[in-house]
């Protein structure tokens, strides 16, 4: 017996379920079906699918089965085919809802709880075998039930599977229960984008960013909830505005039955305006290339990123830190964290000596004297200038305006001119550079 699903008293067959009940020895014998006794008595027109039979007379059929064993002996025997309605109500039907948590469609049920029921649709004292099947033909052939419908991943049919109950007498295997009642749905889990790096200035405890997530489905209505990394829950709300670095985490939940949520986290790092002093830059001086390098070594500069310029705080600004052919005098550092903490400075000197000088009153060169000598050292510095003869012309203190190339009223000739100068700087160290520059006329 096989039920009808759609009423229309046709329906599939499994013929191999009655071999046992035909013979008691199938496994020594050949059995196989024909359309009539005739067919069967002469083995012709053998029915090919045996598991797949549609009945061809409404609500009833037969078919004759030729029972044959190795010495060629056979029987024939009559199988009657009937065709009932399933006594599960159409409008008996169960959704189940699971959330696609791997992105391809395919999630574990329980639909367990439908089993009880089923059972409950028919009369009490009924002994029967309620089986679950993936599809129709697997259903009408008993073939494969799910055998955990507790724990059922819908492989191969993705986002949405019609399972199919079938409900058979334990007393003589008729079919009384048969169709597509569970439905089950592969929900998308909710879908956002947020940027998962952001900034805090610890030097501006003021500085505040905004956690957002965008791109989010208006036709779903969610739930939100920020986390800090502690554990604590600190809103409710769409966004988070912080001021403390740290891992924080958005979930979004949808408030339908599914449930269905997604986390993603957000790092907030911090950075800071830099502490530069003296001490982290390193100056060339009284060279032919004279250079400023800024050391940034083990974050001495601060926790930030930062980039450099020299002498313009608009830039431009590069990553090096290191600035060479550089002028004898005051250069001013800039280092600016990229980050957007702010923009720190540095007055630093570069002491040089000018290898010549033109006095004609041009506003151009018309004196010389010491270049980029800084207020670390002291009035006690001072210059002597010689001419080549050994003969002492000017003593100048560092921060004078320098020698016109002037020597008791007179102008002295263009030639090459000698200097000592004896700096002292406000530790008290002392230093002694010699040279030589021209006058040029």
């Amino acid at each position: 017996q096989q039920c009808d699903d759609d009423q229309d008293g046709f329906s599939l067959f499994n013929l191999n379920e009655v071999i046992n009940e035909i013979t008691a020895n199938a496994t020594n014998e050949t059995v196989s079906f024909f359309r009539t006794e005739a067919d069967a008595n002469s083995t012709t027109n053998s029915i090919i699918n045996t598991t797949v039979f549609d009945n061809e007379i409404v609500s009833s059929d037969v078919v004759w089965a030729r029972v044959e064993n190795g010495n060629g002996c056979f029987r024939t025997s009559l199988v009657n085919l009937t065709v009932t309605t399933t006594q599960i109500p159409s409008s008996f039907m169960r959704d189940f809802h699971a959330c696609d948590n791997a992105g391809d469609g395919v999630s574990y049920f329980d639909f367990s709880s439908v089993d009880s029921e089923i059972g409950a649709l028919f009369p009490m004292g009924q002994d029967l075998v309620i089986n679950y099947y993936r599809n129709q033909a697997d259903a009408l052939a008993e073939n494969e039930p799910i055998a955990d419908i507790s724990n059922y991943r819908n492989i191969d049919y993705p986002y949405m599977q019609q399972i199919y109950v079938r409900v058979d007498s334990k007393i003589d295997n008729d079919c009384i229960g048969l169709g597509a009642h569970i439905n089950l749905y592969v929900e998308s889990l909710p879908e956002f984008n947020i940027e998962t790096s952001k900034i805090v200035c610890s030097s501006n405890p003021n500085f505040t960013v905004l956690l957002d997530p965008d791109e989010i489905d208006s036709s779903e209505v969610y739930n939100y909830q920020w986390v800090y990394e502690s554990g604590e829950i600190l809103s409710n709300a769409p966004t988070l505005t912080v001021a403390t670095p740290g891992t924080y985490s958005i979930t979004l939940t949808k408030t339908d039955a599914t449930g269905c949520s997604k986390t993603k986290e957000v790092y907030v790092n911090a950075s800071e305006v830099s502490t530069i002093t003296p001490n982290d830059v390193t100056i060339v001086e009284l060279s032919d290339n004279n250079s400023i390098t800024i050391n940034n070594i083990n974050n001495n500069l601060g926790l930030g990123d930062y980039e450099f310029a020299l002498d313009n705080i608009s830039g431009a600004y590069q990553d090096d830190s290191y600035f060479d052919n550089l002028e004898a005098g005051e250069h001013t550092i800039y280092v600016q964290d990229k980050n957007g903490c702010g923009i720190s400075e540095l007055k630093v000197f570069i002491l040089g000596f000018p290898k010549f000088f033109t006095p004609n009153n041009d506003g151009y060169h018309d004196t010389w004297n010491i270049e980029g000598l800084s207020h670390e050292y002291t009035p006690n510095s001072s210059i002597r200038i010689f001419d080549r003869y050994g003969k002492l012309l000017k003593q100048l203190r560092p921060r004078e305006k320098g020698w016109d190339g002037v020597f008791n009223g007179k102008m002295m000739i263009q030639s090459d001119y000698w200097f000592v100068a004896s700096l002292e700087n406000i530790n008290g160290n002392k230093t002694i550079h010699r040279g030589h520059f021209s006058l040029v006329r």
